[in-house]
């Protein structure tokens, strides 16, 4: 994270290790639109000038870069929030933008980020989708599963509680963008995705090793020989 004044040479800037990337859905069409709105320069002006020490209160510029990225790369999608006209919760299943007909948000089983470095070519940065945590429901109720691609190969699992199924990669992607799309008619969806883990492309091999029994610890063990 950086501040960076404008009339002055000030920078400030912090580094932070990050767990997961929470990203807009609202008004995004995708998840490169949301990376771009995460990154986006803030203007501190005005009432909102900024503190700059010695050289007093600035305007300045507020945003984000990534350093590097990570082998597993967890995206958050913010699909719930808080209603300020209705003072309730609520999900948002589309990108609320209703000046199109089609309102899904889109992700990709491929993904370059390398638009969001602060150096370019700084680091590896191409991923493959692995898994889609998806929500059915609304915003008081609803149902989790899992779409997990686990060799990266194009094969598909869909995992709802403890029904573990084969499916078309239609099923993991497509059909969990959310939203309403009219090309076709008016279809609503409330079924769309929560979560998403990338696999960095270079780091491949490593994250999706082969696990032999000797690497599970004792007690994963009697676990899984009490479930048999």
């Amino acid at each position: 994270q950086y501040v960076r004044c404008t009339k002055v040479d000030h920078e400030s800037s912090m580094k932070q290790s990050f767990y997961d990337v929470p990203l807009q859905v609202r008004n995004n069409a995708n998840i490169y639109d949301s990376f771009r709105d995460f990154c986006k320069c803030e203007i501190l002006t005005g009432d909102n000038m900024y503190d700059a020490g010695q050289y007093g209160l600035q305007d300045a510029e507020k945003g984000v870069k990534f350093q590097k990225f990570p082998p597993v790369l967890c995206l958050h999608l913010l699909r719930f929030e808080f209603d300020f006209n209705s003072s309730q919760h609520r999900k948002i299943n589309d990108r609320q933008d209703k000046c199109i007909c089609s309102r899904v948000y889109t992700f990709y089983s491929d993904l370059d980020l390398s638009e969001f470095l602060e150096k370019p070519d700084c680091c590896p940065c191409k991923y493959k989708l692995m898994s889609v945590l998806v929500h059915s429901g609304d915003n008081s109720s609803g149902h989790y599963v899992a779409f997990i691609s686990p060799e990266l190969n194009g094969e598909w699992f869909k995992f709802d509680d403890e029904v573990v199924s084969r499916c078309a990669p239609n099923d993991a992607l497509n059909r969990n963008f959310g939203g309403i799309n009219d090309d076709d008619g008016p279809i609503t969806y409330n079924t769309s995705a929560y979560m998403l883990v990338y696999i960095r492309e270079d780091c491949q091999d490593d994250v999706l090793c082969e696990v032999n029994v000797s690497d599970l610890p004792e007690h994963l063990i009697a676990r899984i020989e009490y479930d048999k």
